[in-house]
């Protein structure tokens, strides 16, 4: 399990990650999946295969990090609101 970190204390290649993850994918998921059909992949070598498989696994990892950190802030905000509603 992770520690919480705040979003101000990403480290320089978590910024880059997720800088990264912004662009991806693809406007649509039709147009990525249109893009990734089998035959692509089977027609990539071994290296390029392997290469793609771990940048994808890489941005997954990103992007699952990235929504816990989202997760971690959203319940930060809730909790303040709901300590000010209970206030009156």
């Amino acid at each position: 399990m992770h520690s919480p970190r705040r979003l101000s204390n990403l480290s320089a290649s978590d910024a880059t990650v997720c800088s990264s993850v912004k662009t991806y994918p693809p406007a649509t998921w039709s147009a990525y999946a249109a893009a990734s059909s089998a035959d692509e992949f089977s027609a990539m070598s071994d290296p390029d295969f392997l290469a793609e498989r771990k940048r994808v696994r890489e941005t997954l990892e990103a992007l699952t990090e990235r929504y816990r950190l989202i997760n971690v802030e959203f319940d930060r905000r809730a909790g303040v609101q709901w300590a000010s509603a209970s206030r009156g």
